[in-house]
């Protein structure tokens, strides 16, 4: 199996690393080193878009048309999406609090 590790621009000490199949991105996987202070906000987005399948396909429909418009420019495809995460994560913070989760 072949794993490709990627550095890009997101949180200090973490790592991508991601695996291509016929060109297609299967699998994505990020990981931050224990007790990193943005590992709350990490959680906190992802649990918001699994409990929420309306901003998790929002979010996947924005994800595809910056790949589509940014194929090699990482940088753009990022700031396409800063407001959307921005948002959702000051969503997911309330959320979190909401449900007394360690946010």
């Amino acid at each position: 199996m072949s794993v490709l590790t990627r550095k890009s621009p997101g949180p200090p000490a973490a790592s991508n690393f991601s695996k291509d199949a016929s060109g297609e991105r299967t699998h994505q996987v990020h990981a931050c080193a224990v007790g990193h202070p943005q590992v709350p906000d990490l959680l906190a987005f992802r649990d918001y878009l699994r409990a929420n399948p309306a901003r998790t396909e929002e979010y996947g429909a924005l994800k595809k048309e910056l790949a589509r418009r940014h194929p090699h420019d990482i940088v753009a495809y990022m700031r396409g999406k800063d407001a959307f995460v921005k948002g959702v994560l000051a969503e997911a913070r309330a959320w979190a609090r909401s449900a007394r989760r360690d946010v």
